[in-house]
């Protein structure tokens, strides 16, 4: 089996990012337009993780791209990009 990383609740502050797949995913980056980007250490099959990108409101469309720099081989590579917009 492959990771599968992808990204589950995903509001104006935090995300939450999943590995859905078979096996364990090693270190990877998380990368939002205009935010800091975040480094996640690794994620085992079925575990999640609550990542805090943002502190305040800014208005406008967040962007959240999981394994940006194509770090983590998975078998589903196309799910690894979420929008949403935010009003403040």
């Amino acid at each position: 089996g492959q990771p599968d990383l992808t990204i589950g609740e995903f509001t104006s502050t935090q995300v939450t990012v999943r590995n859905q797949g078979t096996a364990d995913a090693g270190p990877f980056v998380v990368v939002f337009n205009g935010f800091p980007m975040l480094s996640v250490p690794g994620l085992v099959a079925g575990q999640s993780i609550l990542l805090t990108y943002w502190s305040g409101c800014a208005e406008g469309t967040h962007t959240a791209v999981v394994d940006a720099r194509s770090e983590v081989t998975e078998s589903d590579e196309t799910n690894n990009t979420a929008s949403i917009q935010v009003i403040c």
